[in-house]
């Protein structure tokens, strides 16, 4: 099994277990999500793993001599409130993505990142 088949269903996974955590109503929106993770330590959780994830991927893609997803410093340690953070300022700073389906938060959560940390083209 290749790395980013692992990858991908470590991912799902992770979406799977936040949806089912907040977004028990169909209405459920990223804002939800990001207002929620301000109390709920399991969405905390969550959301290192995933920014956790994405630096994986990053590792991976520099391995394989592939352009990375988002390039933060090298010398930069992300933290768990970090990731948080950059999440919940970014739905503040673009409003409309806050109002994508629950299950969207991992997208909104890689672009968030691509964004604060984009690379040199």
């Amino acid at each position: 099994m290749r790395f980013g088949q692992v990858l991908l269903g470590a991912v799902i996974a992770v979406q799977m277990m936040t949806v089912g955590a907040v977004a028990q109503e169909s209405e459920a929106t990223v804002k939800d999500i990001v207002e929620a993770s301000k109390t709920d330590s399991h969405l905390q959780d969550l959301i290192m793993a995933a920014g956790k994830s994405y630096q994986t991927v990053n590792f991976y893609q520099r391995m394989a001599r592939k352009p990375e997803l988002f390039c933060p410093p090298k010398d930069l340690a992300i933290t768990a409130e970090q990731f948080r953070q950059i999440l919940i300022d970014h739905v503040g700073r673009y409003p409309n993505l806050g109002e994508l389906p629950a299950d969207g938060w991992l997208y909104v959560m890689l672009v968030s990142l691509t964004q604060v940390f984009p690379c040199p083209k």
